[in-house]
């Protein structure tokens, strides 16, 4: 019998999965989750063209493997246009609100943390001048089947039909307010940023993103870590040569490019990279403001 932490530790390679679940990865689905723990690891398909906003109280890191794909995110009341090309990285800070568009043809990976205890997502439509809210409703996310009800009682509202906000367009205060403070920062090429900062990772490891995030993305260059992350799950990728990946009470696991694993917290592991190898590793805590749900209540 294969045991919960035989599953998650298991090395996966992202090609080989993508190849085994490429009818998955098209309408109706759209998506097939690689690990689902603390983390949700997607890899997300297309075509798939979206009129809501999503709100989620955690990050949400973006990479585009084929093809581009366009997010927009409504930034300090704005709605902007954000493109993310192939083999580009974008990290979305959380209370972004943010709409992605994913064409035919397309795979991109996508890495947000669950929801814990009675944590909400919303999903938000907004006027056609984007000026005003137009319908919104917070609910419990698991899985991404959970988006589509509320997406189908916005198409039978009387907001949907008339175009304007009602005094059924919002039933509740959210239990936390949207980020409309921060600026987004733009995409780039994670090959481009390997061979910028290749000195700097010759013998060492550097974060991937700089700003204010709850999420920690590391790569590693060249040399030997031993790690335990007490707060969070882990997501492991070789994103350049061969690593050797050593869980504690586990077996021993090699690397190469595209090959992926999993670190449920508080377990021990060491990686251990050759001259020229790059891991990243994702990490995404539970926000310390998760006690605050007693804001929550109704109009």
């Amino acid at each position: 019998m294969t045991t919960n932490s035989e599953m998650f530790g298991r090395k996966k390679n992202i090609n080989q999965f993508v190849k085994e679940n490429k009818e998955v990865l098209k309408p109706a689905f759209c998506a097939k989750i690689l690990y689902d723990g603390q983390l949700k690891v997607y890899c997300v398909g297309g075509p798939k063209l979206r009129k809501d906003y999503r709100i989620t109280n955690c990050d949400q890191f973006f990479y585009m493997k084929n093809g581009d794909m366009d997010l927009y995110v409504m930034e300090k009341g704005i709605r902007r246009k954000i493109s993310i090309k192939q083999g580009e990285v974008f990290l979305l800070p959380a209370r972004v609100p943010n709409s992605p568009q994913r064409y035919s043809n397309t795979v991109g990976l996508r890495v947000e943390r669950s929801r814990v205890g009675q944590e909400l997502d919303c999903i938000r439509f907004y006027t056609r001048d984007n000026s005003d809210v137009l319908y919104e409703r917070w609910f419990k996310f698991t899985e991404p089947k959970d988006i589509q009800p509320v997406i189908d009682d916005f198409f039978a509202s009387e907001e949907s039909k008339t175009g304007t906000p009602t005094n059924n367009s919002k039933l509740m205060i959210g239990p936390y307010e949207v980020n409309e403070k921060v600026s987004v920062d733009e995409p780039f090429s994670l090959e481009q940023w390997l061979d910028r900062n290749s000195q700097r990772l010759s013998n060492g490891k550097l974060d991937l993103f700089q700003g204010d995030f709850q999420s920690q993305i590391i790569v590693y260059g060249t040399g030997e870590d031993e790690v335990v992350n007490e707060d969070a799950d882990t997501f492991i990728w070789a994103i350049r040569g061969t690593s050797i990946l050593d869980i504690a009470g586990e077996a021993t696991r090699i690397l190469e490019v595209n090959d992926t694993s999993y670190i449920r917290r508080g377990r021990r592991y060491k990686i251990m990279r050759e001259d020229g190898a790059r891991v990243l590793q994702i990490t995404i805590p539970y926000c310390r403001s998760l006690n605050n749900w007693q804001r929550s209540v109704q109009y």
